[in-house]
């Protein structure tokens, strides 16, 4: 159960937790949409029309995926410092 709950804050726990994200800044399909960004679409719709409780229990009943967004977040600002030094 512990090996399970490791992969499952990896793979579904990152997943509702990037498709609610992206939901949440409203992307929408353009005449322009890439393979990459019909992907991102993609995510939205699979996550977000599961419910919130469903959201809300893969994130917090899981002892996993608190580091999981620790961990994305550690590596949006690494990324995004990147951008900083640039200026």
């Amino acid at each position: 159960p512990d090996e399970h709950d490791k992969i499952v804050a990896y793979s579904q726990g990152i997943t509702h937790y990037i498709g609610r994200v992206l939901g949440d800044i409203k992307l929408v399909p353009t005449n322009i949409n890439t393979l990459g960004y019909q992907k991102l679409l993609e995510i939205i719709e699979q996550t977000c029309n599961d419910s919130w409780q469903l959201f809300l229990d893969l994130q917090n009943y899981n002892p996993y995926t608190s580091q999981m967004r620790d961990d994305l977040n550690s590596s949006l600002q690494k990324i995004y410092s990147i951008f900083r030094k640039k200026k």
